[in-house]
């Protein structure tokens, strides 16, 4: 019985530490509680997936860190500062002529239990494709605040989507529209990470390009989980132990 309770509070005490560690306002719920933005954005409920399943969309529409130039989005202070991306790492992996968008980003503190962020995102488009010289595009990145750990995902294909057949004709004022993805992005252990995700018009501010974002979670390690189940599962042998004395 003493072991139970032992077993019970080790693992309720140990394993719920990944819990403590969240993103703010994960599903908008709350508007953009928690969140920072920079240009064409709003909270849908509508046509943006389920109704009343709250979603942020960015858009590129103009007027939207406008009139940055051909390849002048690396450069960009509101691009650098918001998304917390270095001008170096940005013009690794930005398409050439980026020339307007939006972006949202946020900072949250994590525990050594929490390895990865997840989310879903779905793409929208006017283009009839998003191949060169119009690759719009969409960048994640997550990095901790101290410089020393980034993480970067760039998503130009939908080109290969279009092939494929994956793109659908959407309700929304965009055209076209991907299914909704999940992804995962890695963190590093115990630290404070800024999060961001910006959205860019590529040569052409005419045909314009939105990424919906949705149900961020921060992902615990399998110990932390474990450790969790055994004391759920302690202090429900333990009651049954109790209530058959």
């Amino acid at each position: 019985m003493r072991f139970l309770y032992l077993a019970a509070l080790a693992g309720l005490l140990l394993g719920p530490a990944s819990a403590t560690a969240m993103v703010i306002n994960p599903g908008f719920d709350s508007g953009l509680t928690g969140w920072s933005t920079i240009g064409d954005f709003s909270v849908e409920t509508g046509t943006y997936g389920p109704a009343g399943d709250p979603k942020l969309v960015l858009t590129t529409a103009p007027g939207t860190l406008a009139a940055l130039g051909t390849g002048a989005v690396a450069a960009d202070p509101d691009v650098i500062g918001l998304l917390g991306i270095s001008a170096a790492t940005l013009a690794g992996v930005e398409p050439a002529a980026s020339v307007e968008g939006a972006a949202v980003t946020q900072q949250f503190t994590t525990v050594n239990a929490v390895t990865d962020i997840a989310f879903e995102y779905q793409l929208f488009t006017e283009e009839t494709n998003w191949s060169a010289p119009f690759a719009d595009f969409v960048i994640f990145h997550v990095r901790n605040l101290a410089g020393t750990f980034s993480s970067t995902v760039l998503i130009t294909d939908v080109a290969t989507e279009d092939t494929a057949g994956n793109l659908s004709v959407s309700a929304t004022q965009f055209q076209s529209e991907s299914p909704v993805r999940s992804i995962t992005m890695p963190l590093n252990g115990a630290d404070t990470y800024i999060f961001g995700i910006a959205v860019f018009d590529v040569t052409d501010d005419e045909f314009d390009s939105a990424v919906a974002l949705d149900n961020f979670a921060l992902i615990p390690e399998p110990r932390g989980v474990l450790l969790l189940a055994t004391g759920l599962l302690g202090l429900t042998l333990a009651g049954r132990s109790r209530s058959n004395r």
